[in-house]
C-alpha cells in the first residue's frame, strides 16, 4: 500500500474537482440498488466472469477505483455527472473510467504473473475507504482494500529486497536514462526523483495523464532538451 498516491489523489487539480469525483463516487454506491441490476447485465454482455471477486466486490473496488483511473487516464471534471444524475448517466459515466472488467476473472488471470510480483517483491495501491462511512458493504472499511489480487489467493510473504535495489542502482548509478511522466498522471506520484548523484534527465509534463506522456506531446522545449541530451549521450546528429 502506497501511500504516496493517497497524497497525490488529495492534492491533484482543483478543490472543486477533487469534491466532483467523491461526490459521483458517494452517488453510486448510495444508487447501488438501481445500478447493480443494470451493471449485471451489461457484464453478461461483455461475457464477464466473476468467481474470483464476487459481482459486488468488484462494483465496489470500480467505484474505488473511479479517483486512481480518472487522473492516469485524463478524464475531465466537467464530464463527471452531478449527484442527482439519472441512474443511467451515472452508471455511463462510471464505466466511461473505470470498467468492471478490470475486477473479471478474465482481467484476474490476464495480468496473474504481475499481481504476483506485485505481493512478493514490488508492492501497489490500495485504496482508501473513510471517505465512504456506511456506504461499502461488500469490502472492508479496514485494511484498506487491496489493487493486489494474488492468483488463486495463494499466501505470500512480501519482501522489499528487489525494490530497495533498484530504488538504490536508479539513484546511485542510473546514469544516462530519460524519464517521462506526465504530472497529471496518478502514477506520477510514485516515479522516480532525481537524486543530484547521475546524469540522467527527468520530464514531468504538465497537465499531462499516462496515455499522454509521450515525446510527441512534448512542447518544442521539451523535444528540444530530450534531443540535445540524447545527442550528447550517443555523439552524434539525430535527425
Amino acid at each position: 500500500e502506497d501511500e504516496r498516491i493517497y497524497t497525490f489523489l488529495d492534492t491533484v487539480g482543483s478543490d472543486e474537482c477533487r469534491k466532483k469525483i467523491l461526490d459521483f463516487q458517494k452517488a453510486v454506491l448510495k444508487n447501488r440498488d438501481e445500478i447493480l441490476p443494470r451493471l449485471y447485465w451489461q457484464t453478461k454482455g461483455a461475457k464477464l466472469d466473476f468467481t474470483y471477486l464476487s459481482f459486488e466486490q468488484a462494483f465496489e473496488y470500480a467505484v474505488l477505483e473511479y479517483s486512481f483511473s480518472f487522473w492516469q487516464w485524463g478524464a475531465h471534471c466537467e464530464d463527471i455527472p452531478s449527484p442527482k444524475a439519472s441512474v443511467d448517466s451515472l452508471l455511463e459515466h462510471l464505466l466511461s473510467v473505470s470498467g468492471l472488467d478490470f475486477f473479471a476473472d478474465q482481467s484476474m488471470k490476464a495480468y496473474a504473473s504481475h499481481y504476483y510480483q506485485a505481493g512478493t517483491q514490488m508492492g501497489y495501491y490500495g485504496y482508501k475507504t473513510e471517505p465512504f462511512k456506511g456506504l461499502l458493504k461488500a469490502l472492508p472499511m479496514h485494511p484498506h482494500p487491496s489493487a493486489i489480487f494474488m492468483p488463486d489467493k495463494m499466501p505470500v510473504t512480501f519482501t522489499d529486497e528487489l525494490v530497495r535495489k533498484v530504488y538504490n542502482w536508479v539513484n546511485e548509478h542510473g546514469n544516462n536514462m530519460i524519464y517521462i511522466n506526465g504530472d497529471a498522471d496518478t502514477w506520477s506520484s510514485t516515479a522516480v526523483r532525481p537524486s543530484g548523484k547521475t546524469n540522467a534527465v527527468f520530464f514531468f509534463l504538465p497537465g499531462k495523464d499516462h496515455g499522454q506522456a509521450r515525446i510527441r506531446n512534448m512542447t518544442d522545449a521539451e523535444r528540444s532538451k530530450f534531443v540535445s541530451t540524447l545527442e550528447n549521450w550517443l555523439e552524434m546528429d539525430i535527425q
